[in-house]
């Protein structure tokens, strides 16, 4: 290096060191739950998740560098590659405990984080098929399952799943890492009906063992997909639903796990029914569905997708010249109306990460529209009528606005106004603070004015929010608990802040045979919590009976639930009971049984 470079760098050095963002560190302790020290903990840390993410945004996170450390010897560690004030999300692993996360730490910390694990468990038994033959190579996965409802009709369901591990040539598994509590665990087998064991309590003490998990066959069913000129089209998914349901989440509960497939280069895909009986199967994002009666030995079913509309037209380029090679789709949303406007009152920050997005009544959605850095936006490819407009930021700051799109006008204009006070708080369940909860602020029954998640702290932060009465509603579902609640209201006349309190019980019971009073063995417990003040219910944690009739719940939020019991042979029974902060509810449930068909 010259003298003449040298003393540049030296000059500027500072200056440059000022411009960048500077880099922190996470220090913490990670123990076991008596507080002994776990060396060789994992400890990694993730650009936090926001509630709402431009898929932009998303793609790019998901190709960062993620900073990952260890713990030494003492259960201490050094987390560094941080920027100050940007939020991350801690995973922490070790090998026999359940694995933490802490959501939305901001470095650098006021005090080394504690971080305790709890020991994990193990589960082990056998897959046989109908006969008692074992079944090899089985999959084992854990499910996470949210259903909610309004006014008695089913209209949210989310599912994710884990994977667990597999059979070996014997049929036998023996996995770990499993949390204690409820357990709701899915096989899978090629040939056999999936099955989902709802409920399963895995003790705190010891490990689940010698569970018998049989699965039933399935009926195969053989489906070709054809255009209306006989030819196979490739690359359509194909969707298959029993014929009538209850309501829209009965197939779930059926276990039969929404079968569908792709089709490959014939035309062709092979799906997996539980049993025979009568199915709709449809063409996805097409009008296109057959109802088929579907035999134990299997069917063939053929849909054809008509040509509805042909257009036929000549592509030019600027000097009128033809186009070879020119590629024509068709637009789903089928217009050529436009919404524009502007998003009013929020910082430049929050505008940069801002989606907005138009939806009818009926199942159509556009494309979430880019927003200008003065807050503008434009909505294309729209059709005559009513539409919902809703702009989100990255934070869950919404504003909403509806707008009619007359025929033959070419474009509507709507402006959405963000409001500008600020609600913050925390959320203890039993004292103790809930974290990677989502807090919803209610203006009216389902108008949700804002939306986010509280951080490792149980603190949460709902900004732009308008002078009014709002219901703050907070839902979760860790494994072990349930903590729906939406008992607090909020007065918001200027910015201030709150504490949510949920207490906790427990609920126990008995299912037993209306024929003779004998215990039912087996039976799926479905616990939903009512919340009468929003006229909405909320999933929880399902239970499962043993050999004598009983079952017991995790741990539950204080208030009202709806108890459905199924078993096979019986028909489907409900109860009501009231669970009571620090108490254990009891409840007893008759189950009649089914006449055959």
């Amino acid at each position: 290096m010259t003298s003449t470079a040298f003393l540049v760098a030296l000059l500027f050095t500072p200056f440059l060191a000022l411009l960048l963002p500077a880099e922190v560190v996470i220090e913490g302790r990670v123990t076991d739950s008596q507080g002994r020290p776990l060396e060789g903990a994992t400890v990694s840390g993730f650009r936090s998740h926001p509630i709402f993410e431009p898929w932009e945004l998303r793609r790019r996170r998901a190709e960062e560098t993620v900073p990952t450390t260890t713990t030494g010897p003492d259960g201490t560690f050094c987390l560094g590659e941080l920027k100050a004030g940007e939020a991350v999300d801690l995973h922490v692993q070790h090998s026999g405990h359940v694995p933490a996360r802490l959501p939305d730490v901001k470095p650098p910390t006021a005090e080394p984080l504690q971080i305790a694990l709890r020991k994990a468990r193990g589960l082990s038994g056998r897959v046989v098929g109908p006969e008692g033959k074992p079944i090899a190579g089985a999959a084992l996965s854990q499910v996470y399952e949210s259903r909610t409802s309004s006014g008695g009709e089913s209209f949210g369901w989310g599912e994710s799943s884990r994977p667990l591990g597999n059979t070996d040539g014997e049929g036998v598994f023996r996995v770990g890492g499993v949390e204690p509590g409820s357990l709701d665990l899915r096989v899978r087998a090629e040939g056999y009906r999936p099955k989902v064991l709802k409920g399963l309590l895995v003790p705190e003490e010891k490990d689940l063992e010698n569970l018998e998990i049989v699965l039933d066959r399935s009926v195969s069913v053989e489906v070709r997909v054809l255009s209306t000129e006989e030819e196979p089209m490739a690359g359509e998914w194909v969707v298959v639903e029993p014929e009538r349901l209850r309501d829209p989440f009965e197939a779930m509960r059926l276990d039969m796990d929404d079968p569908s497939d792709e089709t490959d280069e014939r035309g062709i895909t092979r799906i997996e029914v539980p049993k025979s009986g009568r199915y709709v199967f449809s063409v996805a994002s097409r009008e296109v569905f057959t109802v088929v009666e579907v035999a134990q030995e299997g069917t063939s079913v053929e849909l054809r997708v008509p040509t509805a509309l042909q257009v036929s037209d000549r592509v030019v380029d600027d000097n009128g010249e033809g186009a070879p090679d020119a590629r024509v789709t068709r637009d789903p949303l089928s217009g050529n109306a436009a919404i524009t406007g502007r998003l009013l009152g929020l910082a430049p920050e929050d505008l940069r990460q801002a989606q907005v997005a138009a939806w009818t009544e009926r199942p159509i959605e556009s494309e979430p529209a880019k927003v200008s850095p003065d807050g503008g936006y434009r909505i294309e490819g729209l059709k005559p009528g009513e539409w919902h407009v809703t702009a989100v930021t990255a934070s869950g700051h919404r504003a909403h606005g509806t707008v009619r799109l007359a025929p033959g006008v070419p474009e509507a204009n709507l402006d959405l106004e963000f409001g500008g006070l600020i609600l913050t708080g925390r959320v203890l369940v039993d004292g103790v603070p809930l974290a990677r909860a989502e807090v919803e602020a209610w203006a009216g029954s389902w108008k949700v004015a804002g939306q986010t998640r509280t951080d490792y702290t149980g603190a949460f932060t709902l900004p732009g929010l308008r002078r009014g009465v709002y219901r703050l509603v907070v839902r979760t579902q860790e494994t072990g608990s349930d903590v729906s609640d939406s008992r607090t209201v909020v007065d918001l006349e200027e910015n201030r802040a709150v504490e949510v309190r949920i207490s906790t019980g427990r609920l126990s019971g008995k299912i037993v045979s209306g024929a003779a009073g004998a215990p039912v063995a087996d039976a799926t417990v479905l616990l939903d919590s009512l919340h009468k003040e929003i006229d909405a219910t909320f999933s929880a944690p399902s239970a499962r009976s043993g050999g004598d009739g009983t079952f017991q719940s995790s741990r539950l939020a204080a208030g009202t639930y709806k108890v459905t019991v199924r078993k096979d042979g019986f028909a489907p029974a409900e109860a009501a009971v009231e669970v009571r902060p620090g108490e254990e509810a009891t409840v007893e449930v008759v189950l009649q049984p089914q006449d055959a068909p």
